[in-house]
């Protein structure tokens, strides 16, 4: 299992991938409530899953793949609802979030330039790609290693939070633009945490000792201080 969400129905839905005798991924999940369990992997055959979200308040898990495709599962009528393919011929679909109602942000590596990335959009309810913006670095990750070493989440002020390259950045989902917020030593996990100032800290996992940047959101992100 490398990835495990709640979707709306609550159930708690795991992506994951075979191991030695098997490629490709498995979806499974629990209903907590009842113990009730179930799952499906014949559709993912040569699709190990590797990140999943939720979508519209739950109605939808969106499936993202080793692969360059992303699935979404309607769990109120428990199938694949469409398929969707935000970067053709890339390696990996990779981490995707939602910003708006129905509408993702994606990254992955830029198939045709080595250490390029590639920020896209997508709609679950339709399966259009809105949009496809390169980008001058990666957000380099291997599925293997899971999420540990690296992070793409949403803020506290709504923005998507990552590295590209060993960069920190924000991407505003407004408009795609990527804000640059300085250069990371070690690359690791992230945890907002609100301030005595009605600001945020932000914590960084992934060194030896946890490192904080000191008011990052308050309220406009800037970095003051950095200490181990």
């Amino acid at each position: 299992m490398l990835s495990g969400i709640l979707a709306g129905d609550g159930r708690i839905y795991f992506g994951g991938k075979g191991q030695r005798d098997y490629h490709g991924g498995g979806l499974s999940w629990i209903d907590p409530e009842t113990h009730e369990i179930g799952g499906m992997w014949k559709l993912f055959k040569g699709y190990s899953i590797c990140w999943i979200t939720t979508a519209l308040e739950g109605r939808y898990v969106v499936i993202s793949t080793r692969n360059e495709k992303v699935f979404v599962y309607d769990v109120q009528n428990g199938e694949i609802a469409r398929e969707i393919i935000p970067v053709p011929r890339s390696e990996k679909a990779g981490p995707v979030l939602e910003i708006a109602q129905g509408r993702l942000i994606g990254t992955t590596e830029d198939p045709e330039v080595k250490g390029g990335g590639i920020l896209y959009g997508i709609d679950v309810k339709t399966g259009e790609v809105l949009f496809r913006k390169k980008l001058p670095r990666a957000l380099q990750f291997s599925w293997t290693h899971g999420t540990a070493q690296w992070d793409y989440q949403k803020g506290p002020d709504g923005f998507v939070w990552t590295v590209l390259g060993n960069v920190l950045v924000r991407i505003d989902p407004k408009d795609a633009s990527v804000h640059i917020l300085g250069k990371l030593d070690v690359l690791g996990k992230f945890a907002f945490v609100r301030n005595s100032a009605s600001g945020y800290d932000l914590y960084l996992a992934g060194h030896e000792q946890i490192r904080r940047i000191t008011d990052i959101i308050n309220p406009i992100p800037s970095i003051k201080t950095c200490s181990q």
